[in-house]
């Protein structure tokens, strides 16, 4: 009896390291270690502006530093994994949180003479960077989901 329930128990510790994503930082890159989840996978894979790549030898999810790669490790981890993240990134999403968040969002500003992108990266930059913005061609932002400030 004793036996069954100490496996039972590993079996549910077990379970529980299973569901669990770590994000952290080295060198300026957001680095993700988590489990196979498809589900997780095909959201994950929806953004066309996601630059987060799998390093099949280390076994992770790598991109450049961003407020965008944050934004979406925040947006779409907690769905389905037990989250934790490096202290420095801790900090950094609870700054934001203080703010709302809204400095996650990709938006653009205009000061009276020029327009402004925010958080872009450069999926986002390469698609739009011969777009000249101006009252009359606002509409591109929603379709490449920018929101205007």
């Amino acid at each position: 009896m004793r036996r069954t329930f100490w496996l039972l128990l590993v079996g549910q510790i077990l379970i529980l390291e299973m569901n669990k994503a770590t994000v952290y930082l080295d060198n300026y890159t957001l680095k993700i270690n988590l489990p196979f989840n498809s589900k997780f996978i095909k959201e994950f894979r929806k953004d066309v502006f996601n630059t987060f790549i799998w390093n099949k030898d280390e076994k992770y999810y790598e991109t450049s530093f961003s407020a965008y790669s944050l934004r979406v490790c925040v947006n779409i981890l907690h769905k389905y994994f037990e989250v934790t993240y490096s202290p420095e990134l801790e900090q950094a999403i609870s700054l934001l949180n203080v703010a709302g968040l809204q400095y996650f969002d990709v938006r653009l500003y205009h000061n009276g003479h020029d327009y402004y992108i925010n958080n872009i990266n450069e999926h986002l930059y390469d698609a739009i960077k011969d777009i000249k913005f101006s009252v009359d061609n606002l509409h591109l932002c929603k379709e490449y989901g920018i929101k205007i400030e």
